[in-house]
């Protein structure tokens, strides 16, 4: 059996490419650098659990985008005043609804950050048996748990969401 976090950085691999490539402008060759990271299966099963994405950039350039889309269409339709103010309308809509949307999901985002922070630190203290692809989970605290290497993260999550969390024992 080894750890879980030695079995994942072992299963990932930087690569650093260094070369030339023909300048856009045709003046010659130029040095061209670039750090790649390969990740083995095993490796990506083990991820430890990640934060979600926010849904920020993409809510803002939606509403955005949605907002001036409104303002073209109103600019093209002025020989009608009512016609006029009916997309800007939506527009203004759109961009309220997604500004509600990433108020929303940065509320229900705040609390499972503990959650993630604290499956991390269960996920520090797997260890991987190669020989039946099992993880087991063996805390300080008495916590003894036999997971399936697939789904790992979620796995720790749950367990994080239902443990009970000291002061001593959360190092918070």
């Amino acid at each position: 059996m080894r750890r879980v976090v030695a079995v994942y950085r072992e299963g990932r691999d930087v690569v650093d490419v260094r070369g030339e490539a023909f300048a856009a402008d045709g003046s010659g060759m130029l040095p061209v650098r670039a750090r790649a990271v390969r990740v083995s299966g095993l490796a990506r099963v083990l991820t430890p659990p990640q934060r979600p994405r926010s849904a920020t950039v993409p809510a803002v350039v939606a509403g955005a985008s949605v907002f001036f889309l409104a303002v073209l269409v109103r600019g093209s339709s002025m020989d009608g005043e009512a016609a006029g103010r009916w997309p800007a309308f939506v527009g203004l809509s759109i961009v309220a609804a997604a500004a509600g949307f990433v108020a929303w999901t940065r509320r229900n985002n705040a609390g499972c950050g503990v959650v993630v922070d604290r499956a991390r630190r269960l996920w520090q203290d797997c260890w991987y048996c190669r020989r039946c692809g099992f993880v087991s989970l063996m805390t300080t605290t008495g916590v003894s748990r036999v997971l399936a290497a697939k789904g790992l993260a979620a796995s720790l999550i749950r367990i994080a969401g239902e443990l009970r969390w000291h002061p001593a024992t959360a190092r918070d």
